[in-house]
């Protein structure tokens, strides 16, 4: 992939794709937006701040990098986005081929966006939304509170089954499991 100027991969991966945007001001909206190629998982950043200017760099990668460790669940899409205030708000908008669902079995419903948070040293599970389903792609959407590395991943809910005796009488000890 090409070199980003203000992007800086962690020393121990390489990008498997980046790509710089400028951002602008959607006519209809006055709202501060970048958008990215159809290649990249990021569809798009929409701030909540509309003064924001500048370029948004983001890298897809093939896994978490080791200073993050291992996001929740089973990862679909790693990304490092770079933007003029890490610490601004946003909405973000993330975009996973079906084929890649397909490959670890995992549903549309069960996509959550995750964010590494920096000073808490750890993944943080954002609020998300599935906002559409094509015969290629889904793409999901979440409100990030700041910017750093993003994943995508499947986490299903847990089904809880308790296996206990049929009959208990009063003062009997059993187990449950």
């Amino acid at each position: 992939p090409e070199q980003i100027e203000n992007l800086e991969p962690p020393a121990d991966m390489n990008p498997s794709r980046a790509e710089q945007a400028t951002i602008t001001t959607d006519e209809e909206t006055g709202q501060a937006r970048v958008t990215f190629t159809e290649e990249s998982t990021t569809e798009s950043i929409t701030f909540t701040d509309n003064d924001v200017e500048g370029e948004v760099s983001v890298a897809d990668y093939d896994t978490e990098p080791e200073e993050t460790g291992a996001s929740p669940g089973r990862s679909v899409a790693v990304t490092q986005i770079e933007v003029p205030d890490p610490d601004q708000s946003a909405t973000i908008r993330k975009r996973i081929p079906n084929e890649r669902l397909e490959e670890i079995g995992a549903d549309a419903e069960d996509l959550r966006v995750n964010r590494f948070n920096e000073e808490a040293g750890g993944w943080q599970t954002l609020e998300t939304d599935l906002v559409e389903t094509t015969n290629d792609r889904v793409v999901v959407e979440a409100p990030v509170p700041g910017f750093s590395f993003f994943s995508v991943s499947a986490v299903s809910e847990p089904e809880a089954t308790i296996t206990a005796p049929g009959e208990v009488n009063v003062g009997e000890e059993f187990e449950l499991d």
